[in-house]
């Protein structure tokens, strides 16, 4: 007969640092730096486990907006229960809204970004592309400057025949 396994509270609490202010999540995280542990087999977010421990309250279909902005804690002082749509806005209020490139100087090669805006995703928002970057990635593919050169005058031409056709 398998281990009878050890309370979710016990596996969270062991792999938190309470610490002043936040309380740091030290198990493992996402990508995005949020805590996860397994419930029942199934991976949860450890913030809102422990918010859940802590006050009792049933958060489903809510969402936890870290005030603390930092998405390794688990203090449920730090997190107050709203809609998807006021953790967006908390988000960007805060700045923390666009995942590409917006307030940064530069991207995460070293090279400067333009000032604006560049480029548009596929839902039609704007972001800042690091050309310098795009121009390093189309050499690779070409394998060469001529053949990326080339690429690029066909490309050109190309659109000044169509916006020719278009124009009356």
């Amino acid at each position: 007969m398998p281990p009878k396994p050890r309370p979710v509270a016990d596996r969270l609490w062991e792999k938190v640092n309470k610490a002043e202010g936040c309380w740091e999540w030290t198990g493992s995280k996402n990508n995005h730096g949020y805590g996860r542990i397994n419930v029942d087999r199934y991976p949860a977010y450890a913030h809102r486990i422990a918010y859940e421990l802590v006050t009792g309250e049933d958060i489903t279909g809510l969402a936890l907006l870290h005030s603390c902005d930092n998405p390794g804690c688990v203090n449920p002082g730090h997190l107050t229960p709203g809609t998807h749509k006021q953790n967006m806005q908390d988000m960007a209020a805060k700045g923390r809204d666009n995942p590409w490139n917006r307030g940064k100087a530069e991207c995460k090669q070293g090279h400067p970004l333009p000032p604006q805006p560049n480029s548009v995703d596929g839902k039609g928002k704007p972001y800042k592309k690091c050309t310098e970057c795009v121009r390093t990635r189309a050499l690779k593919a070409n394998k060469s400057p001529e053949a990326h050169e080339r690429r690029m005058r066909l490309q050109r031409e190309r659109r000044a025949r169509l916006k020719g056709n278009h124009a009356g």
